[in-house]
């Protein structure tokens, strides 16, 4: 396992001779696309220009996906599925415009979901691995369907503003813990 550092403003999430870097802010890049082993960062050295976007346009793999601390108001953009392995954290400072599927995959526990109020636009977040993840803050995907296909999911007290919730067609367990979440 890696870490990934996007460097160099906008690109696409397959360049990663341009946009990959082995630290933050650094010139020295990885030879091959993140893996399902590998984290993923966004920060402060990310973007040096505002509005800026990372467009996912082949299936993509990560570990944890971590915005913490990105400048500039950046986009997570395209419309190809993303498959997290890990944690996901979004920044309040960015915007999750993404249009494709999420799979959250995980085969672990303690894993959480935090979207510090950024609104979420993609169709689908998919729960499919066999680990569990936490919500730590609201979630307000009003467009958003939200499937639970295996594993665990704590609501943990959040809000989850959703357009759909569906778990069926699987034989797989699964649990979706509400706790005092409304949804």
């Amino acid at each position: 396992s890696a870490d990934y550092y996007w460097v160099g403003n906008s690109g696409n999430w397959s360049d990663f001779a341009a946009h990959w870097a082995t630290a933050s802010g650094g010139g020295t890049f990885h030879t091959a696309p993140p893996t399902s082993a590998d984290s993923v960062f966004f920060d402060a050295n990310s973007f040096s220009l505002a509005l800026q976007a990372v467009t996912i346009d082949v299936v993509a793999n990560c570990n944890d996906m971590d915005w913490t601390g990105v400048t500039n108001n950046p986009n997570l953009a395209g419309a190809s599925n993303l498959n997290i392995y890990g944690s996901l954290t979004y920044d309040a400072g960015m915007t999750a415009a993404y249009n494709g599927a999420i799979y959250f995959r995980a085969a672990t526990p303690g894993n959480t979901i935090t979207t510090n109020g950024d609104t979420i636009k993609n169709w689908g977040w998919y729960f499919e691995g066999t680990g569990d993840w936490t919500f730590s803050d609201d979630l307000i995907a009003t467009a958003t369907t939200l499937y639970l296909n295996n594993g665990t999911v704590f609501a943990n007290g959040q809000k989850l503003n959703i357009s759909n919730f569906m778990s069926m067609f699987t034989s797989n367990p699964r649990t979706f813990n509400l706790g005092a979440s409304t949804i």
